[in-house]
């Protein structure tokens, strides 16, 4: 089966490889490729409904190895987690992320400064700021390294094999507890690892941190890397399972267009690997009708149900698409209120232990906010298991599915 990528190009020199376990693996780094023409419109109920200026083309290299036979799980039993070396407010995602909440002892107009301004210039705005921002940065980090710790033993405690890999402080990227956002993996051909291209600057060296060799090292096969970085420079952007909303069974992915997730990044995915896309725009009705920043704080898919707050999906024709492809895949749909997506209760992830049994991951407070009949429902479908991390939902503005990357690598036979 051959894989048509339509709008990207490889070249010769966008081709490298990493050395994981004394192994090359090939890199593919799929970069716009501009050309004057006009903007070509496609419409489909059920395709990315997009306007770009990339000429077509069909690379012979860039085939992903993903075959339609060969499907993800949709729920696994290995994850990845980032231990962060220093976590800390991201004021440069807070100016589109409406659940990261201002600190209790900063003002109103010292925290847009350091939203919208240089950290510099704030402080010599804001005399004193800087020093209790420092301060302020010291307590968080102390506080979600401690909510990380125990998230990780209750994942395990659960028999989740969870593979904790630490920041590099160097790095400086203080939302690398959300390795979902820059990297997905595949169980197609020999095991694929995707790179996404990641709106702010402060987060795309989380890129760099040694997933792959990890997951090569524990024996996963790690045969492609595809690199969607270069889409950076023409700033369209889609931010891994956070932008898209993976049914990997049905080969569908639902994402919520916005700032982070433009249709250009969702099409680069979708076609690559073979995926219906199925975007939206959505907004959050508790925070002025702001969009919201991510689809996985609207909606979740496990094997047989799926979250969804539709409600804040606004377009009628939108909204009724979603909610068909769910049922026509069979999802038994759990409907949540605005309140309640504002509560993280769209931010949950099924897993499986490594003895098969199901287990509904959420924060506590997700865990608090879904009514009771909701949560029976759930328990239909796993374990129900609740974290208590309310420094990092604060001040990340991401809750428990975010601190999961899914490890869908295939594994070395064992002799």
């Amino acid at each position: 089966m051959s894989i048509k990528v339509k709008k990207y190009r490889i070249s010769k020199q966008d081709t490298s490889t990493h050395t994981i376990c004394c192994k090359k693996i090939p890199v593919r780094k799929i970069t716009p490729y501009k050309y004057n023409s006009p903007y070509m419109a496609h419409h489909s109920s059920l395709r990315v409904h997009e306007a770009t200026d990339y000429v077509a083309q069909e690379p012979k290299k860039l085939q992903s190895t993903a075959k339609k036979d060969n499907k993800d799980p949709q729920a696994t039993s290995t994850v990845v987690m980032v231990e962060p070396a220093f976590f800390h407010m991201n004021f440069q995602t807070a100016g589109d992320n409406n659940y990261q909440l201002k600190p209790d002892d900063m003002s109103v107009e010292e925290f847009q400064a350091l939203v919208h301004s240089p950290s510099d210039v704030a402080y010599a705005q804001h005399p004193g700021l800087q020093e209790r921002r420092e301060a302020f940065d010291q307590e968080t980090h102390a506080k979600a390294s401690q909510e990380f710790a125990a998230m990780v033993a209750l994942l395990r405690s659960k028999m989740i094999d969870v593979i904790s890999i630490p920041d590099v402080l160097a790095h400086d990227t203080p939302d690398s507890i959300f390795p979902n956002n820059p990297l997905s993996t595949h169980n197609e051909g020999e095991g694929i690892m995707i790179k996404y291209p990641m709106r702010n600057d402060n987060r795309r060296p989380e890129k760099k941190l040694p997933i792959a060799q990890t997951l090569a090292s524990l024996g996963f096969k790690v045969g492609q890397v595809i690199d969607f970085s270069g889409l950076e420079d023409s700033e369209h952007f889609n931010e891994g399972t956070g932008s898209m909303v993976l049914d990997r069974t049905n080969r569908i992915t639902y994402a919520s267009l916005s700032q982070r997730t433009t249709k250009q990044g969702v099409a680069a995915f979708a076609e690559t690997m073979e995926y219906k896309a199925i975007t939206f725009s959505s907004v959050d009705r508790t925070h002025d009708n702001g969009s919201v920043y991510h689809a996985n704080v609207v909606m979740s898919v496990g094997e047989k149900f799926a979250v969804i707050c539709s409600e804040a999906i606004t377009d009628e024709t939108e909204r009724n698409t979603v909610l068909a492809s769910l049922r026509e895949t069979g999802k038994d749909i759990i409907e949540i209120t605005a309140e309640q997506m504002n509560g993280f209760a769209g931010n949950i992830l099924q897993v499986r232990s490594t003895e098969g049994n199901p287990v509904i991951v959420m924060s506590e407070t997700a865990h608090n906010i879904f009514t009771q009949d909701q949560l029976a429902k759930l328990g239909q479908y796993g374990e129900v298991i609740s974290v208590s991390i309310p420094t990092i939902e604060k001040f990340g503005g991401g809750s428990a599915r975010c601190m999961i990357l899914e490890v869908h690598n295939p594994k070395e036979t064992q002799h």
